[in-house]
């Protein structure tokens, strides 16, 4: 397989290749061609990446798809810091969301780290946690596929997770938002209560714990 099948920039790729970027790659891409939304630049690390390291039977990153992810790297500035994140193409089914149940990593400096992290991020598809997951899902093991993203870190002066439909009452009409100052790690790793509002129309109805986490 050629090499150039295991990188795609982000603004190549949208909804419909979900089988080759994941969900959330898929839906990075997406946002990327909005016009106002600014997504870190990055690129996806394909299925077809994971699948060549499954084939070879190794625990390293195979050489051919080593090379492509330091040369897309090059292309980014390979000295910048970067966010490395799982792309399970079983992410975000009307069923199930996966939120945590792979990893991602934050700050990876480097070609060799970026890689090595590329390979901690498939091996997390064969945890006990997102196994046990897609076993209470439903979800055959033998139809999920890991890509990774690797995208620029930025200074973030507060990060957060929206929620198209309000979570607790199911009302699509209010889109919810949690959010903390810095980076969202924090947040997602449960670690800090969230500033919380709720939104309807472009005005917001209701908010919590602002005063805590105010930026």
């Amino acid at each position: 397989m050629a090499t150039d099948h295991y990188i795609l920039a982000l603004e190549e790729v949208g909804a419909s290749q979900v089988t080759l970027v994941g969900g959330k790659g898929a839906g990075l891409g997406e946002l990327s061609r909005i016009d106002g939304v600014r997504v870190p630049a990055g690129f996806c690390v394909t299925t077809h990446a994971f699948r060549r390291a499954v084939a070879a039977g190794t625990v390293a990153v195979p050489d051919d798809v080593a090379a492509a992810i330091t040369a897309a790297l090059a292309r980014l500035g390979e000295h910048g810091a970067y966010a490395v994140r799982s792309s399970a193409t079983a992410e975000d089914s009307p069923t199930a969301s996966f939120a945590g149940q792979h990893d991602s990593y934050l700050d990876v400096v480097g070609a060799e780290a970026v890689v090595e992290h590329v390979r901690r991020c498939w091996g997390s598809l064969f945890t006990e946690r997102a196994a046990a997951y897609r076993q209470h899902h439903g979800v055959d093991p033998r139809d999920v596929a890991m890509a990774v993203v690797v995208q620029r870190m930025v200074d973030a002066r507060a990060a957060g997770v929206l929620f198209t439909a309000d979570p607790a009452t199911s009302n699509r009409h209010v889109a919810a938002v949690e959010a903390v100052a810095g980076l969202g790690e924090a947040l997602v790793s449960g670690v800090v209560s969230p500033d919380t509002y709720r939104v309807r129309d472009g005005t917001i109805v209701t908010a919590s714990n602002v005063i805590n986490n105010r930026c």
